[in-house]
């Protein structure tokens, strides 16, 4: 059998997991802070006159922004937690709901980043999109897939 709070424990001491998530930490910073400067900066300028294209590359910086944001949160968390000293060793381990419910919000953030990139990389006629290279759907329909993406 696995002993996960021996394991906890053992990871607690390693150094080399705390440079790994001060590292990842520190990069999902950076990206939030580069989508910071992006929204700053305007989205219209950077794309031209398309309102569909901004709507869309709108809706990938946002995406972005929350994933890189909430990533960050929960590296930091785990840095701070596996700093901390316990005298018991499942002190050191997470519960499941709260790892899970700290985690979806910033997978949501990543999928809904690459479905947003997905409709970026189609060719955009005018209100018509070029979905996966096979199907013609239209601005509704494209908000329908990504609501049953979400809830999914």
């Amino acid at each position: 059998a696995v002993d996960l709070c021996a394991h906890a424990e053992e990871l607690s001491r390693s150094d080399a997991l705390k440079i790994v998530q001060s590292t990842k930490c520190f990069l999902c910073i950076a990206g939030t802070l580069e989508s910071i400067e992006v929204l700053r900066r305007g989205v219209g300028s950077i794309l031209g006159f398309r309102p569909l294209t901004r709507s869309i590359f709108l809706g990938h910086v946002i995406s972005a922004l929350l994933c890189s944001t909430l990533f960050a949160f929960c590296y930091a968390y785990d840095i701070y937690r596996l700093s901390q000293r316990h005298e018991n060793p499942c002190d050191y381990t997470l519960d499941m709901r709260f790892a899970f419910l700290a985690r979806i919000f910033p997978v949501i953030g990543l999928f809904g980043s690459i479905y947003f990139m997905l409709c970026l990389e189609s060719p955009i006629a005018s209100d018509r999109l070029l979905l996966f290279g096979t199907q013609l759907i239209s601005r509704r329909e494209c908000f329908t897939f990504f609501a049953v993406s979400f809830v999914v």
